[in-house]
């Protein structure tokens, strides 16, 4: 069976579900302001076991996977640290604060 990442295939799951990532949680985050989402991200895998069970689990071949990511997993081998990323909706952001809906 192959699984579909939701956001991306390189946020982080929860340290506590990497043996099962069919019920994996994200490790995900939202800004919000009174109610409505103005910007997300989420920490990103920086462990190359892990990155390569999540291409396994959306179906990519280890082939497929160097083939596409090899910079990326190879860059795992000397060492990433933690991190992460966000995106804002500056869009929203101005809605919000004219006052509008749109």
């Amino acid at each position: 069976e192959r699984l579909e990442a939701l956001h991306h295939p390189f946020t982080a799951p929860h340290p506590e579900d990497t043996s099962d990532l069919t019920t994996a949680r994200a490790q995900a985050y939202d800004l919000v302001y009174n109610g409505v989402e103005i910007g997300g991200g989420s920490l990103r895998i920086y462990r190359r076991d892990i990155q390569e069970q999540v291409f396994k689990a959306i179906g990519l071949t280890m082939e497929e996977a160097h083939e596409k990511f090899g910079y990326l997993l190879e860059a795992f081998d000397l060492g990433a640290p933690p991190h992460g990323g966000i995106a804002y909706g500056l869009d929203r952001l101005a809605m919000l604060l004219a006052k509008e809906q749109s």
